[in-house]
């Protein structure tokens, strides 16, 4: 994502909502932000992104949040749930 200014570029491995403010100011717009019924992020409304698709947040897309405990995703090799 960028600008007309030349600006809206962040290094790789900065977290995402920093990223994100970065880029909104420095080409001097909102995000994220609806535009009618496209939605402006550098996140989509799942929290993924890029060509090659991976997410980096609101996995609430793929799993549906029960009880007080963030939904269970994988069991690693040792037996032990990881949420």
């Amino acid at each position: 994502m960028g600008c007309s200014t030349g600006k809206g570029y962040v290094a790789g491995g900065i977290d995402t909502h920093l990223a994100e403010q970065i880029v909104a100011y420095d080409c001097g717009v909102q995000l994220p932000r609806w535009q009618g019924t496209s939605y402006i992020s550098l996140l989509d409304e799942c929290g993924g992104h890029t060509q090659a698709y991976h997410f980096h947040q609101f996995l609430s897309c793929l799993y549906e949040e029960q009880g007080a405990h963030s939904t269970r995703v994988g069991t690693m090799k040792d037996g032990k749930a990881r949420a």
